[in-house]
């Protein structure tokens, strides 16, 4: 009987500890978001720049603005099939997928 490989397993464990880091990543996201606008940190702020510095709208604006955009973001949770109006509001998805279809009216 030979040793067991080298790493065996360890690639699913690193796995695992991504997975882990992305769930604590959404949660301290969660977490600033639930908080009141005015009681946000400036450390919230900076967390908040960097998880929306990979989206298309945030990264085409000056930081000032990206800073007083995140500075007023709220948490919205959506189930799954809910149906969402959007009216004039952005939605940044943090977790999941959306699909969106316009409707005649």
């Amino acid at each position: 009987m030979g040793a067991p490989p080298k790493n065996a397993g360890g690639a699913s464990a690193l796995n695992m500890f991504k997975k882990m880091g992305q769930v604590n990543d959404v949660n301290r996201v969660r977490k600033i978001l639930l908080k009141r606008p005015e009681l946000r940190t400036g450390g919230d702020l900076t967390r908040l720049m960097e998880e929306t510095a990979g989206v298309a709208f945030f990264q085409a604006m000056e930081p000032a603005l990206h800073r007083d955009l995140c500075h007023v973001l709220r948490l919205r949770a959506v189930g799954a099939g809910e149906r969402v109006r959007l009216g004039a509001q952005l939605l940044v998805v943090f977790t999941g997928s959306v699909a969106a279809r316009a409707v005649a009216t």
